[in-house]
């Protein structure tokens, strides 16, 4: 797979954050094998204490454990996964199940006030991607962005039919507090698919946090006290110079949050740029290599 497919990403911490001192709550790891490459990233609730905390740990133990499921595959099961028309690898909720044990565990270390150590490290949502030689999908757990071969996703949080859940975050760790959300719709608490192809019919794709989900918005503005457009979120994906050099996504977001002040001695006056990104932005992109 990593003579197939190629990979950029980057993460910056959103303005709404950095006017309060906040640090970046996103977190993003990705894996490739031989026969597979697993992403994800998570966005941390903001008004989590700690969210970082429970994103970070979110992101490394869903990759870590992809990781180890499919290499403890027999051949029998493998070739079972290559005659569906596209993945839905079933252990996704074995991994769900599994880092809600562990956090569980870990929660309960840390302090005897399950509710608010929940609250303040592990509140958390998730977007992830599995590619297999057979099929790729990406899934969710909660809101962010996804796109794939050019079709793009928002990935809103479930409409719920009960009004008091209205905008309610289906963060997974509910299952662990049996909130409100838990006792009516636990499904949401789940992974769900957003789209599933065969691997050969993949030519690009890319996961984000919900930072992305107005780029259409200012897609047309100039970065910041340049004269550089943003540009189509599109550009992670087929651009050349964001996978010949893995650090150009990253540095292209923070010059898109990068606050200036200048001083324009034509007019006379002082000119000050803001950041164009509210939220804290992640962003992992992969292509088929030409």
């Amino acid at each position: 797979m990593k003579d197939t497919f190629e990979i950029a990403f980057g993460s910056i911490v959103g303005t709404d954050h950095t006017k309060v001192f906040k640090n970046n709550q996103d977190a993003y790891a990705y894996k490739q094998g031989s026969n597979y490459i697993v992403a994800c990233v998570a966005d941390g609730c903001s008004a989590g204490i700690f969210s970082e905390f429970g994103a970070r740990f979110a992101v490394n133990f869903f990759v870590n454990s992809v990781s180890n499921i499919l290499q403890s595959l027999s051949d029998k099961e493998l070739d079972c996964l290559a005659e569906k028309e596209y993945v839905s690898f079933p252990f996704f909720d074995k991994i769900r199940l599994d880092m809600l044990s562990s956090i569980r565990v870990l929660a309960n270390s840390m302090g005897n006030d399950l509710n608010k150590i929940i609250s303040d490290f592990f509140l958390f949502t998730l977007v992830a991607v599995l590619i297999t030689p057979f099929g790729t999908d990406i899934v969710s757990i909660g809101d962010g962005y996804a796109a794939i071969n050019g079709e793009e996703f928002d990935i809103d949080i479930p409409v719920s039919q009960d009004s008091s859940l209205m905008n309610a975050p289906p963060y997974m760790v509910y299952n662990l507090v049996h909130s409100k959300l838990y006792e009516k719709e636990n499904k949401s608490l789940n992974f769900r698919l957003i789209k599933g192809v065969k691997t050969t019919q993949l030519d690009s794709l890319l996961i984000a946090t919900d930072g992305v989900s107005k780029w259409s918005e200012i897609q047309d503005l100039n970065i910041p006290a340049k004269s550089e457009l943003v540009g189509p979120l599109s550009q992670f994906w087929t651009d050349d110079k964001y996978f010949s050099n893995q650090d150009l996504l990253r540095r292209k977001l923070f010059l898109m949050n990068n606050p200036k002040i200048r001083l324009d001695r034509e007019n006379d006056c002082i000119q000050k740029y803001s950041g164009l990104l509210n939220d804290d932005t992640t962003i992992i992109a992969i292509r088929r290599k030409t």
